[in-house]
């Protein structure tokens, strides 16, 4: 009697550990998933949370044509990848013969963050590209507003919208003052002022150049777009007065440059894609 108990009560431990090991073994592969967070880096050395991020699947085509006599050889063709990514530039060594073209297609998995960041804000203070007099007209706008619970950059961003036109694309910034002068802007310059004014009132701001995309998409290159970014205290937050969203719908925008740009800045803007090398002066490449 005593070795059939014994027995039993053995037999009982051992399923009793067997179980355990089997939920050790469960809760290390996916006890992450059961409390809302998962390692989504491949390194492993960032956990997010899965309420936190909006996965996508970007599509890449570009199209690099030799229009020359000569082979070129030696070339590096770049494109920027979202600034989320865990590798934020694609390098790509080539030859290329003359009168030949060659299709480049890329497909890109990754997480788009809700919290866009809560590090490195005081970078973005200060307008030092902007003259006294200019200072002076940025800080009588500030003035103007009215006092009353609304949040200081809620305010900036209403100014923006209701003072400023959309114009047609312009090929080059022209700065916050083009848009206050002219009363017009793209979103470059609604960009730039909304920027310039959030750094006079002492809030952290900061211009991005990205898409804007809520599904699986082939990018397209008329769809680029900048916006800014302040900082709320806590974490930077979109503030897009050309298109109307303010803290609003923030897993939409994908960052692709973060820019250091105060507002007064007059030009072109960072290229997403580029070629480098030697003889690339009859090459074109385009995003197709």
């Amino acid at each position: 009697m005593k070795k059939i108990l014994l027995h039993q009560f053995v037999g009982s431990l051992t399923l009793t550990l067997v179980v355990l090991c089997v939920f050790y073994v469960f809760l290390k592969e996916f006890g992450s998933i059961i409390l809302g967070k998962r390692d989504l880096s491949p390194t492993g050395e960032k956990r997010l949370v899965l309420d936190d991020v909006n996965k996508l699947n970007l599509y890449y085509k570009f199209r690099l044509s030799n229009r020359s006599n000569k082979v070129s050889n030696n070339l590096t063709f770049n494109f920027s990848l979202p600034v989320f990514a865990s590798v934020n530039l694609v390098s790509i060594d080539l030859n290329i013969a003359p009168y030949a073209n060659e299709i480049f297609e890329y497909r890109h998995e990754f997480y788009v963050l809700t919290d866009r960041g809560r590090e490195g804000y005081g970078e973005f203070l200060g307008i030092a590209g902007h003259g006294e007099e200019s200072k002076r007209r940025l800080q009588s706008i500030l003035r103007s507003f009215t006092p009353d619970e609304e949040p200081f950059s809620e305010k900036i961003y209403q100014f923006i919208v209701n003072y400023v036109d959309l114009s047609g694309f312009h090929a080059r910034a022209r700065g916050a003052f083009y848009a206050l002068d002219s009363g017009e802007a793209d979103c470059t310059e609604y960009m730039q002022l909304f920027i310039a004014l959030a750094r006079t009132a002492g809030i952290p701001a900061r211009g991005v150049i990205g898409y804007v995309y809520d599904r699986d998409t082939k990018i397209d290159p008329k769809d680029a777009h900048n916006w800014a970014e302040f900082w709320d205290g806590e974490r930077w937050r979109v503030a897009d007065p050309q298109r109307g969203v303010f803290m609003e719908n923030e897993d939409h925008y994908i960052p692709f440059k973060i820019l250091d740009d105060d507002g007064s800045y007059v030009g072109e803007m960072p290229p997403l894609y580029w070629l480098e090398g030697e003889n690339i002066e009859g090459l074109e490449l385009r995003m197709i």
